[in-house]
């Protein structure tokens, strides 16, 4: 809701960034309904003409929610994507009480996934991961396509979606007891397919006059055996790789 909120500013005919998103300015109806407030410095873009309501080189936002940018505010480096950076930091203080250090939500003393085993979080760190980015051009766009990626996340955890990460721990679906190992895996020495090395990963298929290559990645649990197999070659190609986002 608070992202929705973020993005009617953002897709307003003259395109308002918000640029002091922090918990302090997130109030809540007798309902529970959030409510975005304090537009007090907020940028102004319509028709391409910035119009400022701070002085030039003024630092705007809570030092501890406003990204790199915003330290020296120059007009052309401010966007929505700049309120999808704050978003994120304040997604972080939600999830963990804490304020967060610059993007350092990955760091030893900052990462939430230590101490916590369920999937939403390392849905949630994905979805951090495409917002707290030094690089403003990285980020996603817009706070509507956060809340976009809210949803699907919400929608991931009512499933009991697994997490699509090989350094994730994947709870086994049937005996709910063991978790599933890799057995078969064509992504090995980053390689994806190779027919240079582990050829043993692939099924090799006789069609006429071609041969064509299977890769697939397979997962046994590891306490009642049951199987699990994927054919990333057979996923969309911007999707062929999902896989590989593991180091």
């Amino acid at each position: 809701a608070i992202c929705r909120g973020v993005g009617a500013a953002h897709t307003h005919p003259k395109i308002v960034v918000h640029r002091d998103l922090k918990p302090e300015n997130i109030f809540l109806r007798d309902n529970g309904t959030p409510v975005v407030g304090d537009f007090g410095i907020c940028f102004l873009m319509a028709d391409g003409n910035e119009e400022r309501r701070t002085m030039t080189g003024e630092r705007v936002g809570n030092k501890f929610c406003r990204p790199p940018e915003f330290e020296v505010s120059k007009p052309e480096d401010i966007s929505p994507a700049s309120d999808v950076y704050c978003l994120g930091r304040l997604l972080y203080w939600m999830e963990s009480g804490r304020e967060l250090y610059r993007e350092d939500f990955k760091g030893p003393n900052y990462d939430l996934r230590k101490d916590r085993k369920d999937s939403a979080i390392h849905f949630i760190y994905e979805l951090l991961g495409q917002m707290i980015i030094e690089k403003s051009s990285r980020r996603l766009s817009d706070a509507d396509k956060v809340a976009d990626a809210v949803e699907q996340i919400i929608r991931r955890i009512e499933e009991e979606a697994h997490v699509i990460d090989l350094d994730v721990p994947q709870l086994c679906i049937y005996c709910g007891i063991g978790n599933y190992t890799v057995i078969v895996n064509p992504y090995i020495r980053g390689q994806y397919p190779s027919q240079q090395s582990n050829m043993h990963m692939f099924l090799h298929i006789q069609v006429d006059d071609d041969i064509q290559r299977e890769a697939w990645l397979v997962f046994a649990c590891n306490y009642c055996g049951n199987v699990q197999i994927f054919r990333p070659d057979k996923a969309e190609l911007k999707n062929r790789d999902v896989w590989k986002k593991a180091p």
